[in-house]
């Protein structure tokens, strides 16, 4: 303890095969406003006992590793969705990510699409974000797979749930495909989705794009 301060250093854990560090400090000045600043790095922690640990048992297969750092700052005192601010990244890798609760709905609309999506995965996710106002925003999810990629923006409220647009490209993003890629632009354009909801169920609905819409932003006309 230093002052009116407490520090926590070189803290470490192993957490479902992968380590967690970090470091933070608590300000105690005997008053309601107790702040505190927290720094947390995560490595090659196993997605599928952490899914367990939050209830989520229905996963089958391997969800991969998460790996992470988050910078973050706020009140004890107050309670952690309305005062929270920060920033950090996630990484999963190597996992089959289509099991994931949130993308239930997902999957469902994609076999429409791709009568073969369940011989697909989705293997690794990626995204910055920034910690505020309630929310988690992000302008650069990132979710690859086989033969397709989920792009999104939008922000996760800690109260409302999602509130996001997300695109699926077909074919996944290399020298190989950028050709194939360019020439399903158009079809590609069908496939933007509104994510609203609950983490463990949000709902995914198609989004009315520019493929349907007149010259001056208005919809097409009915036939």
């Amino acid at each position: 303890m230093a002052g009116s301060q407490l520090y926590f250093t070189n803290i470490n854990a192993q957490v479902y095969g992968g380590t967690c560090t970090g470091q933070s400090y608590f300000t105690l000045n005997g008053g309601a406003d107790r702040p505190y600043r927290a720094e947390i790095v995560a490595e090659d922690v196993g997605m599928t006992e952490l899914a367990r640990f939050y209830g989520e048992t229905g996963a089958k297969k391997h969800l991969g590793k998460l790996t992470g750092h988050a910078s973050l700052q706020g009140d004890v005192g107050q309670p952690i969705g309305k005062n929270i601010s920060g920033n950090g990244f996630a990484r999963i890798e190597d996992g089959w990510l289509v099991e994931l609760p949130v993308l239930k709905a997902f999957t469902q609309v994609a076999r429409v699409v791709f009568s073969q999506f369940s011989m697909f995965s989705q293997t690794d996710f990626s995204m910055d974000f920034n910690v505020h106002d309630g929310a988690v925003h992000t302008e650069n999810l990132v979710l690859e797979g086989d033969l397709m990629t989920l792009k999104g923006q939008g922000r996760y409220d800690f109260t409302a749930g999602f509130d996001a647009g997300v695109e699926m490209k077909p074919f996944r993003k290399n020298k190989f495909t950028r050709v194939v890629q360019w020439a399903s632009t158009p079809f590609s354009e069908l496939l933007k989705f509104n994510v609203q909801g609950p983490l463990s169920d949000p709902t995914w609905r198609l989004a009315v794009t520019s493929m349907f819409k007149g010259k001056n932003g208005e919809s097409a006309p009915e036939e």
